[in-house]
């Protein structure tokens, strides 16, 4: 990739007002070219969602663009950014710039969003409460009515027919596809009955009278016109007396989702197309139609993703919205919430190979699923010890996709463990991880919480395994281009427990007493085990464990090696722990048999270069025995 010329654009903020909750979708964050109107070309990469979006270059500096189109660095000033008068790749670059950090401390700080959100009204007054965290009764099918906009001065590209397709083919890379998969069948997703085109196909084309509004990232009562004003030209076409179901007089969410496609440009894709608007779940009042009030709650999206028709990540993201799901990435852009793992965050824009982004989502996140009821966690609170085999999603039999649930006494946190294998939608996950392996993954679920806008206490945070060897984690700092070894299987970090990092406890500190080891190689199935409390199965030992020694095999100082421990005789410990520069990086359950000796070892595959010493302990209910350091060298 060319060094960047240019940095951070912020192109907007706008927010949906206090009687309305708007939801919308990750920027895609792909580096792309802008221009200026003179012909200067710079590459940047688009960020933010519908609120609060930017492009960030290698530079880090903030652009803003005048009234006149040109990108300018750019200056704060009150709460607000504004342009230098300093154009990029034309004028001189300023001594000191705006840099991206420093945007993220002043919205932060200052409650740049917050502010947004007072000041800008909702154009219609209707109350929207938005996603809520109780259980949310999906049934198993709903109807999308699908309404194409062409205004006076852009229309439509791509047919109604491969819209209609796009939405509900029976084909990997369709909305449809995607809800039975992830559903496991629990959900069918399908066209509303209407009579324009070809009938019953749930795609109904209209033409407003005036011109594409243009809002870009900067969303507002004129995405909300354009829904009212496509319903009622869609009016003649659709019996929404028909919609109601339960002839309460009312057409609402649950019984026809509205969806809107513009002519134009998709702007959480690209930040250089026009006309374009930025892809959101909002709410437009209600509408009176065939004696019937319409819940007028949408998606919005542009039909275009830069020089290809949109793909449906983000559809089925704003979807998700629609079922009453939050947003899982992070709202005030400091962390990335659960990142490239959920359909909820990052995992929108997933892809495989060189398809575009958007073309293959990941599946939600275990919590979003159990949310759903499209999972039934197998539950577990007792002090004890417990082997489960977790299963990935297999796109052959995704009824076989299971959960497990481990509850804590701290009202609203529990932990949820799934499998993630690289298979059907989570093939994106072998590109975002960026060489990170599948394993096991571990949810900290807090529902106390709203969503995941505080990075030290999110509704849905995933338990990066490799926290304790990096040292911080890379969800909660923003590293995105770095390898993710985000999951638990042998061969990298198994264990996961009170004092491993990160650990079981509660966000109030709390020691839950609960351990998870994934001690097998990533599968479809895996096998794992649960420990809650200090139980060890049938305890033999009359004493501390016998003195533990580690021993390596890693003679010509690879970066693939093993370390061993062996306890020769005595009293056997019922856990061992391995310490790597005196950080606690794995946790095994073993087996008490003494008096006899003990053996456990600890794979490591691509270690970095340098020098590693290692220590361990052996730990029973009557003490703990450590051993003498081991150094190991990695060149």
């Amino acid at each position: 990739m060319k060094k960047l010329t240019c940095g951070l654009i912020i192109s907007g903020l706008a927010y949906f007002g206090s009687a309305s909750v708007s939801l919308g979708v990750p920027a895609y964050g792909g580096t792309e070219v802008f221009k200026q109107p003179t012909g200067e070309t710079f590459q940047a990469a688009l960020q933010g969602d519908e609120w609060l979006n930017w492009t960030k270059g290698v530079d880090d500096d903030v652009l803003v663009q005048d009234k006149n189109g040109f990108w300018n660095y750019a200056e704060i000033e009150g709460f607000s950014l504004k342009p230098s008068g300093n154009r990029v790749n034309i004028d001189p670059k300023p001594d000191h710039t705006l840099k991206q950090e420093q945007v993220k401390q002043w919205a932060q700080e200052q409650q740049i969003a917050q502010k947004i959100k007072s000041n800008v009204a909702p154009f219609f007054g209707d109350s929207d409460p938005g996603p809520s965290l109780a259980p949310i009764n999906t049934g198993s099918s709903r109807k999308l009515l699908v309404l194409l906009v062409d205004f006076t001065d852009i229309g439509m590209k791509y047919s109604d027919s491969e819209w209609s397709d796009k939405f509900f083919g029976d084909k990997e890379g369709t909305v449809k596809h995607y809800y039975k998969e992830v559903s496991a069948g629990k959900m069918t997703i399908g066209p509303a009955a209407e009579s324009y085109g070809t009938a019953g196909d749930g795609v109904v084309r209209v033409k407003l009278g005036y011109p594409h509004p243009n809002t870009g990232g900067n969303t507002g009562a004129a995405n909300q016109k354009i829904v009212r004003d496509a319903i009622a030209a869609a009016d003649p076409y659709v019996n929404f007396a028909s919609f109601d179901t339960n002839n309460d007089g009312k057409v609402t969410r649950d019984e026809l989702f509205l969806v809107t496609v513009t002519a134009g440009y998709e702007a959480a894709y690209s930040g250089g197309g026009t006309p374009s608007l930025w892809a959101h779940r909002w709410s437009a009042g209600t509408w009176q139609g065939d004696g019937k009030t319409v819940n007028l709650e949408y998606i919005q999206q542009g039909e275009n993703h830069g020089d290809h028709m949109a793909t449906m990540g983000v559809l089925v993201h704003e979807t998700g919205h629609l079922f009453g799901l939050p947003d899982l990435y992070d709202t005030d852009y400091s962390s990335m919430g659960v990142g490239p793992h959920s359909l909820m965050a990052g995992g929108s824009w997933g892809s495989y190979g060189n398809n575009y982004a958007g073309s293959t989502p990941v599946y939600m996140d275990a919590w979003s699923k159990y949310k759903l009821g499209w999972v039934k966690p197998t539950e577990v609170s007792a002090n004890g010890s417990y082997t489960y085999t977790l299963n990935t999603i297999q796109p052959s039999n995704p009824s076989a996709y299971n959960v497990v649930k481990i509850n804590t006494s701290t009202p609203g946190q529990f932990f949820l463990l799934e499998n993630r294998g690289f298979v059907g939608y989570d093939r994106a996950l072998e590109k975002s991880l960026k060489g990170g392996k599948p394993g096991i993954a571990i949810w900290h679920v807090d529902e106390t919480q709203s969503g995941n806008t505080n990075e030290n206490r999110k509704l849905v945070d995933l338990e990066e395994a490799n926290e304790g060897t990096l040292g911080y984690s890379q969800l909660d700092t923003n590293k995105k281009g770095e390898r993710y070894d985000h999951y638990y299987a042998s061969g990298f970090n198994t264990s996961f427990g009170p004092k491993t990092k990160p650990s079981s406890a509660t966000y109030e500190g709390t020691d839950t007493k609960i351990s998870v080891n994934a001690n097998v190689p990533a599968s479809s199935a895996m096998k794992v085990g649960v420990k809650i409390g200090n139980a060890s199965g049938s305890v033999k030992a009359t004493g501390v464990p016998g003195s533990p020694s580690l021993s390596h095999n890693n003679w010509n100082n690879e970066k693939d090696y093993a370390i061993t421990m062996n306890m020769w005789w005595g009293n056997n410990g019922d856990t061992w722990r391995l310490y790597e520069n005196d950080t606690l990086i794995y946790e095994e359950e073993l087996t008490d048999n003494s008096s006899q000796a003990q053996k456990a070892v600890k794979t490591f595959t691509n270690q970095k270069p340098g020098t590693y010493t290692y220590t361990c302990e052996l730990v029973n209910s009557f003490g703990t025995t450590k051993s003498s350091p081991l150094k190991v060298l990695v060149k």
